[in-house]
């Protein structure tokens, strides 16, 4: 599995209280969507780098990374590097129970980045090895994940309006993107934040790395790979589903992303 995974599948582990996996740079898709989610975060980075947008900002990230998010995150990685990382998600609801409630910092008040050279970067690790082996008494790591959180919260929690008004414009428009089935129109998206349409781009580059064409061209793309593998339907009419409507620009912003035809894609990777 890997984050492209978790957007396309919706996650619906939802009562798998510890879920582990590894993404490898070099088996997905050449496409990191933008995501958050109710589970806690927990990343390793075992090989190569990349770059990490967490709500709102730019964060370089190398091999011997430990990132920690909290639920709600938004974040997607960009310029990836022959990156590996080792993954685990949290569910922090299936954890709890009415008599043990845990309780986690903002995101926006957190040093979700410790590398090696950081002081805590020993204490973190260790509490992440107790949660893998503790994966079969799940409840036994909360006071793990509740000493990691505290650890990378180095100040008291303050009220960010104006990120969470970010953050809240952001989303809507990340939604708005992802279920659309047409061409996407900037500056309709953005009469409906009440922004103007320059400064709404320049928001979505701050949180999302890229423009939100090339997002939702990506975006897009994705759907169409994911279509081709797991369906029969041909290339125009999966192309006209997720919102194509020049079968010959998608077919070309497809050859340009993967370095094959949609029909050469499929041959290769269908089995």
């Amino acid at each position: 599995m890997n984050p492209h995974d978790i957007l396309l599948k919706k996650h619906t582990s939802e009562n798998l209280p510890l879920e582990n996996f590894v993404y490898r740079q070099a088996d997905a898709i050449p496409f990191c969507p933008a995501m958050w989610h109710e589970e806690l975060f927990v990343a390793k980075v075992l090989e190569g780098s990349c770059t990490l947008f967490v709500n709102g900002e730019k964060k370089s990230i190398s091999q011997g990374d430990i990132v920690v998010l909290p639920p709600f995150t938004l974040y997607t990685l960009q310029n990836q590097q022959d990156v590996v990382i080792d993954c685990l998600l949290v569910n922090l609801r299936a954890l709890q129970n009415n008599k043990n409630t845990l309780t986690y910092p903002q995101a926006s008040n957190m040093d979700c980045v410790v590398t090696p050279q950081d002081e805590r970067y020993q204490q973190i690790g260790q509490a992440i090895v107790q949660i893998y082996q503790d994966k079969d008494l799940a409840h036994m790591c909360l006071i793990d994940i509740q000493n990691i959180l505290h650890w990378l919260h180095h100040k008291t929690p303050t009220k960010n309006i104006t990120l969470d008004k970010q953050l809240f414009v952001i989303k809507n428009v990340l939604n708005v993107v992802h279920s659309q089935k047409h061409q996407l129109v900037v500056s309709q998206l953005a009469d409906e934040c009440g922004y103007s349409e320059f400064y709404l781009m320049k928001l979505f580059k701050k949180f999302v790395g890229t423009s939100c064409i090339d997002y939702s061209i990506g975006y897009k793309l994705s759907q169409i790979v994911w279509l081709l593998l797991v369906t029969e339907g041909t290339f125009c009419d999966i192309a006209n589903d997720v919102g194509f409507a020049n079968i010959s620009y998608c077919n070309r912003q497809f050859k340009k992303m993967f370095g094959i035809t949609p029909k050469e894609f499929r041959k290769k990777y269908k089995e």
